[in-house]
């Protein structure tokens, strides 16, 4: 039984990268944004957290990494001058792809104000099904583990 539970906590993980795989023939060059790296909301701990993962993974394929979280103000030490700890969603950079690893309260008012959203339409990639995202879809970009026959 748990290796079952844990098989499929390993097949859920790697989500992101296998959409990322058939989505894109290279990683090479293209901005990823991660929204949320802590385990858990209320904490900055980033522990055996998926996200941390799959950003090293895209470091390894050499995706441009940016990552933000209000909890968490410092990143592990392997990537500095590599991944980009945002202070605030005011300086987003242009972005090719957008991973939603943890409910984050914004607001539409806070996106629309960001260059990406509203002229590149990036891919959406939501993890958590997150139900405040209404206001971001497009509905050709925005991929959900509900919505995927590789769930």
């Amino acid at each position: 039984m748990l290796t079952a539970v844990s098989l499929g906590n390993d097949h859920h993980k790697h989500w992101p990268r296998r959409q990322l795989m058939t989505l894109f023939p290279s990683l090479s060059g293209l901005n990823f944004f991660i929204l949320g790296l802590s385990y858990k909301p209320g904490t900055n701990t980033l522990r055996r957290f998926y996200s941390v993962e799959l950003c090293d993974w895209l470091i390894h394929e050499v995706g441009n990494v940016n990552v933000f979280d209000p909890h968490v103000c410092s990143l592990p030490n392997h990537w500095f001058g590599i991944v980009n700890l945002l202070p605030d969603l005011s300086s987003l950079p242009v972005l090719d792809v957008i991973i939603v690893a943890k409910h984050i309260p914004i607001t539409p008012h806070i996106l629309s104000q960001t260059k990406p959203i509203p002229n590149s339409c990036p891919y959406i990639i939501d993890t958590i099904c997150d139900p405040n995202l209404n206001y971001l879809i497009n509905d050709q970009h925005y991929i959900t583990v509900i919505h995927s026959a590789d769930a």
